[in-house]
């Protein structure tokens, strides 16, 4: 079943309405939330107190954790719809069906954000972290079949991979910006993903309207 734009490029846009709705989250939680410094996941722990799970020896509190789960499962969702939708506009090899395996396995990774980090630490955290290592080489792959959103793409991989190896440089450099880098990291995934549907989506129409006038 092939996938229209609007929802192609819709579940980009569902992904990115996420940061949106956090402000929100972030209001109500009753402890004091610093978003350049806590991981998102935080805003999704299921109980209030310190020590709620392993590397965070701080208090979390946050009435909202339901609904940000909730939106983690329903993100993943729309990323693979996302996801399908970039595939299918292009012509398939094995480059291209290899960076669709990354981004259909970055947007089952965060599916996983659906786990509460204090319910299973583990299965909250590692698919996660797969996911992050894996999409930036997807984006890179994409790039290389790309005609129009080449450089978008090449960008978008370096952004990426730097923001990632930026969290392992906080283990060495002591600069809390861990929330942050998160963040933007998402973001800009969300961000490329988005543009690049929407520079597919033109060109198939472009595509269509010259056969018909062809015609």
């Amino acid at each position: 079943m092939k996938i229209p734009a609007s929802i192609g490029i819709g579940g980009w846009l569902f992904a990115i309405a996420y940061f949106l709705y956090e402000p929100f989250a972030i209001h109500a939680t009753t402890v004091p939330y610093h978003w350049l410094l806590q991981p998102m996941s935080d805003l999704g722990v299921t109980e209030c107190g310190r020590n709620t799970y392993a590397l965070a020896p701080y208090d979390i509190c946050s009435p909202h954790a339901y609904i940000v789960n909730v939106l983690f499962l329903l993100t993943s969702v729309a990323l693979l719809i996302g996801s399908l939708y970039i595939y299918q506009q292009l012509k398939k090899d094995r480059v291209v069906q290899l960076a669709n395996v990354g981004l259909i396995i970055f947007a089952g990774g965060i599916g996983f954000s659906v786990i509460p980090a204090n319910v299973d630490f583990l299965w909250h955290t590692v698919p996660a972290i797969l996911s992050m290592m894996i999409i930036g080489p997807s984006i890179g792959l994409y790039s290389m079949r790309l005609n129009k959103g080449k450089w978008l793409s090449y960008l978008s991989c370096a952004l990426v991979i730097g923001l990632f190896i930026s969290f392992f440089v906080m283990i060495f450099i002591p600069f809390e910006l861990g929330g942050l880098l998160q963040r933007l990291f998402y973001l800009v995934a969300y961000v490329w993903g988005l543009a690049i549907s929407l520079i597919l989506s033109k060109g198939a129409v472009n595509e269509h309207a010259k056969i018909v006038s062809a015609r």
